[in-house]
């Protein structure tokens, strides 16, 4: 089971200021909200008239003697301009957490999100990353959410998840990662995610699934102390829908 960290001290969350409701980025046809932790609550195509993705969250685990610490992010600082948002926010008392993301409306419609973990301590730390993803929005919508998908067929390859629509909807969706995740798991299971969440760590991937799925995928990081050359990589992901 993950345990939770330590708050700040209050004298360091005093220094990030907290945005106070949901941020709306958009392009064109392309409207995205997303929380005041970083979640991606929707992302909504006019084009399209309907959700193209549903909730995605970020969850990061500190690794410390074989026991996962869940991190709980602290306090945020925003830079934002209609189509791109930059998040910097505390993971930990450690560990600075900075994320980017960015709206493109083209032919197709895409959501990048690019996240990079900062050692601030003075020995290295191993930290796990699983994003969820519920492409489809049926299992984490909101009660005033617009309308969203319903099933797909979803395919596991290596650095994305290829998704086609059940219903007539044109088009085919994409959730990728690079570096590729360790571990890339699909389930329509909410309960097992959740569960899967609360471990702080996958085990298995999935090949493909069909339904309304959930994504969840793993990396696993080492970062070095503050001041080393080998901090932590750059992560991207990428969710997008491409006309057909």
């Amino acid at each position: 089971m993950a345990l939770s960290e330590p708050q700040l001290a209050h004298k360091r969350l005093s220094e990030l200021r907290t945005p106070a409701k949901p941020i709306i980025l958009f392009k064109r046809f392309l409207k995205t909200r997303v929380d005041t932790d970083g979640d991606l609550l929707w992302s909504y195509s006019a084009q399209e008239g309907r959700l193209i993705f549903g909730r995605s969250s970020l969850h990061i685990y500190r690794v410390q003697a074989g026991v996962r610490l869940r991190a709980s992010r602290r306090g945020v600082e925003i830079k934002i301009s209609p189509a791109l948002l930059e998040l910097e926010s505390r993971a930990s008392d450690t560990l600075a957490l900075s994320q980017k993301f960015e709206v493109v409306a083209t032919d197709s419609s895409a959501l990048t999100r690019k996240i990079r973990l900062s050692n601030l301590g003075k020995e290295a730390v191993k930290v796990i990353v699983i994003s969820l993803h519920d492409p489809t929005s049926i299992n984490f919508r909101g009660s005033s959410d617009p309308p969203g998908g319903v099933g797909v067929n979803a395919f596991n390859r290596g650095d994305h998840v290829a998704i086609d629509d059940l219903g007539d909807a044109a088009g085919a969706r994409v959730i990728g990662c690079s570096p590729a995740p360790r571990f890339t798991y699909m389930t329509k299971d909410k309960t097992r995610a959740l569960e899967l969440l609360e471990r702080g760590e996958l085990s298995e991937s999935t090949a493909g699934i069909s339904g309304p799925i959930m994504v969840l995928t793993q990396h696993e990081l080492e970062i070095a102390p503050r001041g080393s050359a080998s901090s932590a990589p750059s992560q991207r992901s990428l969710q997008a829908l491409v006309r057909t």
